[in-house]
């Protein structure tokens, strides 16, 4: 289940009001005694997080499937470069980085206890369920995403006060429906992000000197959206490039490219497949991004779901 974008905070008593966790979506799943982990395309991450093996131990139910997020906290905090650089590694350094670098599950909905579907039920009664489903603590790597009523913007200032990028407001009644971003889930930003599918790159001077991104329309158009070469770093680059290479076509997926008078470098185009989340001041006229900066890559991110209403 996927969240609308809200224009700002507010208050209400139907609404349950989460600090916004910036980690990867996963679905966690208890089954026959084995503990599998599922990002937003649907891939097992399982063998990426060796360290949440002992999960199973902190569910009292031996069939349960958990909403959430993983992070990576450092005093408290999601860090999201410690979790990217999770994401980014291979099975051969998986269970070094689990040590380094140790994940946390943050369950924040109950979909499934004991063979029982619950999605249908509203989601007030699913928190009291998952409360009674679990024992959270950190050492087991288990933690609860607490919930707020009522007072949003309360929430919202505490939130940016501790380093949190938002909230994400739930209304108390709501089913879960997946695979709809519903408006019964609202998230509330701190400044402009979007994740955006690469369409091309620039190179001048160095492998990728910004990226062209794009975003899907109403009709499932590819339509060009700007670049981004701010936030562009030399490991990101060298993590990119071989990969775009291989995605490369000699002619765009979007017809509405369009670079700025006087810019420099040689353009290649690429298969829609890699997914990055910016952040930006604004939209300009002419429907480009002003001022964007590269955040991160998403590996859990289908291409698809870069669209304009996200």
């Amino acid at each position: 289940m996927l969240a609308q974008k809200a224009p700002g905070p507010f208050d209400s008593r139907e609404h349950l009001f989460e600090f916004k966790w910036d980690g990867t979506r996963c679905i966690l799943r208890l089954q026959g005694g084995v503990l599998s982990l599922q990002n937003r395309r649907l891939r097992d991450i399982t063998w990426r997080y060796p360290e949440l093996r002992s999960l199973k131990g902190a569910l009292k139910a031996p069939d349960v499937v958990l909403d959430g997020e993983l992070v990576v906290l450092r005093e408290g905090r999601p860090h999201f470069g410690s979790l990217q650089q999770r994401e980014q590694a291979g099975p051969e350094r998986a269970e070094l980085l689990s040590r380094l670098l140790p994940a946390t599950y943050m369950a924040f909905d109950l979909l499934c206890l004991r063979g029982r579907n619950l999605m249908g039920q509203p989601l007030g009664r699913r928190r009291e369920l998952l409360a009674e489903g679990a024992e959270f603590s950190p050492e087991a790597g288990l933690l609860l995403s607490e919930g707020f009523v009522g007072r949003g913007r309360a929430v919202f200032r505490q939130a940016l006060r501790l380093g949190f990028e938002g909230v994400v407001a739930k209304t108390l009644q709501s089913p879960y429906v997946p695979g709809e971003r519903s408006p019964h889930w609202l998230k509330i930003k701190r400044q402009a992000e979007l994740d955006a599918v690469v369409i091309g790159w620039l190179r001048h001077r160095r492998p990728i000197s910004s990226l062209l991104l794009g975003l899907y329309d109403s009709q499932g158009r590819l339509r060009h959206i700007g670049q981004v070469g701010a936030g562009l770093s030399r490991q990101l680059q060298h993590m990119l490039y071989n990969e775009l290479k291989a995605l490369r076509l000699q002619r765009p997926q979007a017809a509405d490219i369009r670079l700025p008078a006087g810019g420099r470098g040689r353009l290649f185009y690429t298969r829609p497949e890699v997914v990055v989340r910016v952040a930006y001041q604004e939209w300009t006229a002419q429907g480009r991004l002003r001022a964007p900066r590269l955040k991160a890559i998403r590996r859990d991110k289908p291409p698809e779901d870069c669209t304009f209403d996200q």
